[in-house]
């Protein structure tokens, strides 16, 4: 019998399997775990509304009362510090120990970062939860120009919130279009000409040797010797799966966390959904799909399989986003 779940990683994906675990009408204790003080919000909406100020904060993916009214004991600010997949137990940095039948990871990516000279001045930022959002959105008020490393879906989210704010804006792309892992050459075309016209500079086959200043960031140095001065820049070159604890914890990882087309590791009673998880694809091969909707997709398939329902769901990159 099933009486304790704990899942780890506060965001969509975690959020999404603790209300499908309710509406499936599981009854047992349900431990959500979040790294973050605030309680789970809308993680995309930190590239545009909150950004661009039409938001002050990013809107909750559920309220404070449901949590409450459902029953779901939340650790928020007490991330983990080990998983026993052996003895079935987390230990948060607190020093609290909780048991589980089942246990969903759920714990995204973290940025990746520059591997160049430069990358930790002052004046460079990552876009990954509200804390680096807010950051980002004080400094817009007292810049006039802002360098996009990196032309994804994030990279060219901020460029729009970053140019309607009234910022000067460039976008360096290493690869010969916008948005090719993620979309598509047609697509980052489209996107192209449509940043383009709202004055947004692009620059794509952009290799960057490093960036220059003594403690705030002042330029950037393309390996030609070409260089851009840059006030603010924003590192948007993707993420790596954050699969650190349950690598450690000897459950199989290759580029994220590996599961089947249910979400079950190999740890029987470990369960992977969301960015971390390296999902089967369903024209074959497998990876992590960072988008939205496989997130909740694939939450929903990992709670009907820890409740023994396995409906295998072969996953296809999805995504969205608002019209620039």
């Amino acid at each position: 019998m099933i009486k304790s779940i704990v899942i780890v990683g506060a965001g969509l994906a975690g959020t999404t399997a603790a209300r499908a675990l309710r509406a499936r009408g599981y009854a047992g204790r349900i431990h959500l775990i979040g790294n973050e003080s605030q309680l789970p919000y809308d993680r995309p909406s930190l590239s545009k509304g909150v950004l661009g100020g039409a938001q002050e904060i990013p809107p909750l993916l559920m309220e404070a009362a449901w949590f409450e009214s459902e029953g779901i004991e939340l650790h928020l600010g007490d991330p983990v510090f080990a998983i026993n997949a052996k003895e079935r137990l987390v230990t948060l940095h607190s020093g609290l120990s909780l048991d589980f039948d089942r246990l969903l990871f759920a714990t995204g990516m973290r940025p990746r970062k520059l591997s160049i000279p430069g990358g930790n001045l002052e004046g460079v930022f990552s876009l990954r939860n509200f804390a680096d959002c807010a950051a980002l959105r004080q400094a817009f008020t007292v810049a006039k120009s802002l360098v996009i490393i990196g032309g994804g879906l994030i990279g060219c989210e901020v460029a729009t919130s970053a140019r309607k704010a009234g910022l000067e804006v460039t976008i360096l792309e290493c690869a010969d279009e916008l948005l090719t892992r993620v979309l598509g050459r047609q697509i980052g075309a489209w996107c192209r000409e449509q940043l383009e016209a709202m004055g947004v500079r692009i620059e794509l086959n952009a290799h960057i040797s490093h960036l220059s200043g003594e403690r705030s960031v002042r330029s950037l140095v393309f390996a030609d010797g070409r260089e851009v001065e840059a006030e603010l820049v924003l590192v948007s070159i993707g993420g790596d799966p954050e699969d650190t604890l349950l690598n450690a914890a000897g459950v199989a990882c290759n580029q994220g966390v590996v599961v089947d087309a249910c979400g079950q590791t190999s740890s029987p009673d470990i369960y992977a959904a969301g960015d971390v998880a390296v999902w089967p694809l369903r024209h074959g091969g497998r990876r992590a799909l960072e988008t939205y909707i496989n997130s909740q997709q694939q939450a929903e398939a990992a709670v009907a399989a820890m409740l023994g329902e396995y409906n295998p769901v072969p996953q296809v990159a999805t995504s969205w986003t608002e019209r620039l």
